[in-house]
């Protein structure tokens, strides 16, 4: 029987095609925690045309903020100081002056509902804009760009375009470049070719930036004044869906060499049901546009299957986020759901998101795990994993929500495992969650040898010995074993570990019922949850009808001789 050895990795990350995170400033932190794997699972939706898009903004409107679709808006409005503006029916007019011995910073910004605008450089973005300037004395016109969060301070990049005089700027991440005079005064700025000159990428950082925001900015001094009409603002993009998911692919590939972290990129299908992680790169990413931004959950796992892809089942109590509903009703809705996974598998999932430390959409760690319980009692062999579903590189990676997974493959395969391997576990559910700061050390759970995630059969009533082990763990830290949801043992660490702070533990399990299991849980000494092991299974063939997945059976020793 192969040995195993499981590597950590984020399963569930936003980078590149929003702000919150370039591909680059997720990497920096995986590298600090000591992780050489990790899974970029950005929202398909956002890679390519947003169903409700943003693409221009329309000045004959007659305002500077406006409904573009029913309850969604787009407009300009105060980000800086505060300029002089008015609006003339075709152009937004700023002006601002400065006193002597004064230096100001005056501007407005564009915005919009969910931030409809945004887009991966990735895609090749073009800016558009109209503009006439004007200038006196020590002041210049900025069209300032933010971009996403660079590592290693996690601060928004800006590519600053500039009437005027270019400097080096005292801010980080932040590049200007001259906006030469245009007898047209039509303005096209190459936002994917400009990050990637020399001398600007090494300090925005280069392709995998997102457009975050767009202002202008009047900076004066000294008595300066200046003055900027805006009468055309638009973006366009070249490339959309798998065309940008195969340049983040190969941009990932290389920024992950600088920090030896091999990346996988797929996607999270988040507009066709409920959203889904695809753990499968050879799945193409769903074009949404050539589907009129319609398309069901069971056209979306169809998609998945047809290439030969795993989906994951993502925050599975995200439909309650906004319901009103009471924690008096969870244990109804958790009931009601398990039996709903339970009688349609999970919709064929082969992962379920149950690792929230910190809760999430109003449910607890613990109710998350009930559901999971229920769902593994009533023959369902679903693998549980706890991800940080960071849209930023700021949160939930060194608290909050942010477990990691511990995914296994053959211990012989050197760096860099195949994409096939961790595929295979995460079917088998040779797999553990838990929080990558305090989780230190190997974990192991094994029945016979056998690791956790296996089904382990039988046609009578028998016990089984089980066998826990956690390297390098605080000696205050507690362990509870739970066996068909329910407390079995509970200890501290230290009553069960070495002078290193290995713990060794023991113990029985039997199978009363047709699908029976025993997984582990740590928790440090302030009560905050550390590890989840996958659960091993025990299943009665005289009581369980149901399907027992082949890549979940193990054979015994001498099966495998002969």
């Amino acid at each position: 029987m192969n040995d195993y050895t499981y590597h950590p990795m984020h399963m569930h990350l936003h980078a590149g095609h929003q702000p919150g995170a370039s591909v680059e400033s997720h990497m920096h932190n995986a590298a600090a925690l000591g992780m050489h794997y990790i899974r970029i699972t950005s929202h398909d939706i956002r890679m390519g045309p947003h169903p409700l898009p943003c693409k221009s903004f329309d000045f004959k409107k007659g305002s500077l903020v406006y409904e573009d679709y029913p309850g969604s808006w787009c407009g300009w409005s105060e980000q800086f100081g505060s300029p002089e503006v008015c609006f003339d029916g075709s152009g937004m007019i700023l002006s601002a002056c400065s006193q002597t011995d004064e230096h100001r910073l005056d501007g407005y910004g564009f915005k919009t509902s969910a931030k409809r605008h945004t887009v991966s450089l990735l895609s090749d973005i073009t800016l558009t804009l109209g503009l006439s300037c004007e200038t006196f004395g020590d002041a210049r016109v900025i069209i300032d760009v933010t971009l996403s969060q660079r590592a290693p301070d996690h601060l928004h990049a800006h590519l600053r375009y500039v009437f005027g005089k270019t400097q080096p700027s005292d801010q980080p991440h932040t590049a200007e470049l001259p906006l030469s005079l245009s007898p047209d005064g039509i303005y096209r700025l190459e936002l994917t070719k400009d990050v990637q000159r020399d001398g600007i990428s090494a300090v925005v950082g280069g392709a995998d930036n997102a457009f975050d925001s767009i202002a202008v900015l009047l900076e004066t001094e000294n008595g300066g004044r200046a003055s900027c009409r805006l009468t055309r603002f638009e973006i366009d993009t070249k490339y959309s869906y798998e065309t940008v998911v195969a340049k983040q692919r190969k941009l990932a590939e290389e920024i992950g060499s600088r920090y030896n972290i091999k990346p996988f990129v797929t996607n999270e299908i988040s507009a066709a049901g409920q959203h889904k992680n695809c753990y499968s790169t050879k799945v193409p990413v769903i074009d949404y546009a050539a589907h009129g931004y319609s398309v069901t959950q069971e056209q979306a796992i169809e998609h998945v299957k047809r290439y030969g892809g795993i989906f994951s089942y993502n925050h599975p109590f995200e439909k309650y986020k906004r319901s009103g509903i009471t924690p008096q009703e969870h244990p109804e809705i958790i009931r009601r759901d398990a039996e709903e996974f339970i009688k349609t598998k999970v919709y064929g999932a082969t992962l379920m998101e149950v690792g929230f430390a910190a809760g999430r959409d109003s449910f607890t760690l613990e109710e998350h795990l009930q559901l999971w319980d229920l769902i593994s009692l009533g023959g369902v062999f679903i693998t549980g994993y706890g991800d940080s579903d960071s849209h930023f590189s700021t949160r939930n990676w060194f608290d909050g929500n942010n477990f990691a997974a511990w995914v296994a493959a053959p211990a012989d395969i050197p760096f860099p495992v195949g994409e096939e391997h961790f595929t295979d576990s995460m079917k088998a559910g040779r797999l553990y969650t838990g929080d990558p700061v305090f989780l230190k050390g190997a974990v192991k759970l094994c029945c016979g040898g056998k690791p956790m995630g296996a089904i382990i059969t039988a046609e009578k009533a028998k016990t089984f010995t089980v066998s826990f082990a956690a390297d390098s763990v605080e000696k205050d830290s507690t362990i509870r074993i739970v066996v068909n949801g329910e407390e079995a043992h509970r200890f501290y660490a230290e009553e069960h570990s070495d002078k290193d702070g290995n713990v060794r533990f023991e113990f029985e399990a039997s199978n009363p019922l047709a699908v029976n299991f025993a997984r582990a849980e740590m928790y440090n000494s302030d009560g905050r949850c550390i590890l989840l092991t996958n659960p091993i299974y025990f299943v009665r063939t005289d009581k369980f009808s149901g399907e027992i997945p082949e890549e979940r059976i193990y054979p015994t020793e001498k099966e495998a001789e002969e």
